[in-house]
């Protein structure tokens, strides 16, 4: 009665939004594709009609997957100039701003490397040697600590991201 326990303990274990990913290539592309050979296996048709249900089977699938392909597709092209930053520079890094918990896109990186919010050039320093980070994303319009801003344009090589972002460098 209870045999399939363990799928519904794994949609559990990994419903957050940062691990979906990994969920579907881990625990749904490698069942999908051994319960589809198994079927074919067990239906009683002959060499030309599971031909002819495998290619159906396959069409289908490509059809269904297009659409979520060109979707990411589109999402890469139109994501924030942060969030493309940050996915193409590996690293640990510190922001000045509170991030919005609603921004699933930044959160995949955020949550998967060492990041940490610093308000001043004290807490700044206080990382600094205390962790290891690659660099510091600053919001210069929502920065209260003005010193703070230009102590870091003064001692790092910084990048404008986009009118919003400024990224410097730590090492």
């Amino acid at each position: 009665m209870f045999r399939h326990y363990r799928f519904f303990l794994i949609l559990f274990l990994f419903s957050n939004i940062t691990w979906i990913h990994d969920f579907f290539v881990l625990f749904l592309v490698f069942p999908i594709a051994t319960f589809s050979s198994v079927f074919l296996n067990r239906i009683n048709l002959h060499k030309k009609e599971k031909a002819i249900l495998l290619l159906t089977l396959i069409a289908v699938f490509l059809l269904e997957s297009y659409h979520s392909y060109a979707k990411i597709h589109q999402w890469f092209i139109t994501s924030p100039p942060i969030v493309k930053f940050v996915a193409e520079n590996k690293g640990n890094f510190l922001v000045t701003y509170y991030e919005n918990p609603d921004y699933h896109q930044f959160r995949f990186y955020s949550d998967l490397r060492k990041t940490k919010m610093v308000r001043d050039k004290e807490e700044f320093l206080r990382e600094l040697l205390n962790e290891d980070y690659n660099y510091i994303i600053v919001m210069p319009e929502k920065l209260d600590d003005k010193n703070f801003l230009l102590y870091l344009r003064k001692n790092f090589r910084s990048v404008k991201v986009s009118n919003e972002y400024e990224v410097f460098y730590l090492k």
